[in-house]
Parts: structure tokens; sequence; C-alpha cells
């Protein structure tokens, strides 16, 4: 696909822009995308790397106003600090989540306006994983209605639960 604002060069990302209450989702070349990014964002600075350049430098004004609570936290694992973090983008290894975990949804929430995927599913699989959803959400509230001691409700989410595993296995 060709970038959308200039119209020469191929489209490597997608740009979501906010007016309002109105989203308009742009497809941009690389130049294209810095220029806006420079524009929008106030970045003064001319970024050398390129795109990784501009979304570190996205990921950075994002990191300032998060991780205050982080700020001292060090993953047990592999030692990565949260200061690493700001100054790589890069964590240490899978543990890091759970570490830092509040604070990069936070800016994960900032970057993409959301914390969770919620893209397209193909057609053929939309019944299935509409269903692993639903699942996944009963068994949260299982595990909820246990804690709380509320067993007529718990016993009635595990026979939904099972009901949609039974559903599930019918169909394959």
């Amino acid at each position: 696909m060709l970038c959308q604002h200039c119209q020469k060069k191929p489209a490597v990302l997608s740009y979501l822009v906010s007016m309002g209450n109105q989203q308009k989702e742009l497809q941009l070349c690389q130049d294209c995308l810095e220029e806006l990014m420079k524009e929008d964002l106030g970045i003064s600075k001319i970024v050398d790397e390129g795109l990784g350049g501009v979304l570190s430098a996205m990921l950075e004004m994002m990191i300032q106003d998060s991780g205050e609570e982080a700020h001292g936290k060090e993953c047990p694992h592999c030692h990565t600090t949260w200061k690493d973090f700001k100054d790589t983008g890069l964590l240490g290894c899978s543990q890091c989540y759970q570490t830092f975990g509040p604070d990069l949804n936070r800016i994960i929430k900032q970057f993409h306006g959301q914390d969770h995927h919620q893209g397209e599913i193909p057609q053929a699989f939309q019944e299935e994983v509409y269903r692993d959803r639903q699942i996944m959400d009963l068994k949260a509230q299982l595990d909820q209605a246990v804690q709380e001691e509320n067993y007529e409700k718990a016993a009635d989410l595990r026979d939904q639960i099972n009901g949609l595993k039974e559903q599930a296995h019918e169909s394959n």
C-alpha cells in the first residue's frame, strides 16, 4: 500500500490521528511518519535512526510520565532496572513483564489506546475465539466466586464453562 500522505513511497506503519471524538487511520511511509511525529508530538530533534528512532522518542516521552512506582524496582531474574528499560527501551527477560507490569501496561495503553489486542479474527475462527474468551472470563468469575465463598454462583459458573467446553468439543 502506498503512503496516504505523499502517495509516493510504500507505507510502513499505520498512524492513528484523533481529532475530538473522531479517529482517522493513516498508512504512512517512514519519511512522512517522522515529519508528522515531529509536528504532532513536538519532537524537535532530527531522528537519525529512522522509524526506530521515532518510536524510541515516543517511548521515551511516555516513560517520562510513567514508572514512578517502578523507579527503584529491579527484575529478580535478570537484574534489569526501570532505568535500564528507560535507557534502552528493552526488557531483559520474560520476568521483567511481571516486575514492571503495571507501569508497562500504562505505557502500552498510552501508545495503543488499550492494553489488549482487539484485531480482526479470521472468519473461520471467530466462533472458537469468542467461545475461548467467554470461558476465560467465566473462569475468572469462578475464581472470584470461590474466593468469596459464593459456592452457588461458582457451581453455576462451572456448569456454564462445562457447557461451553462441550460445545467446543462437539464442533471439532
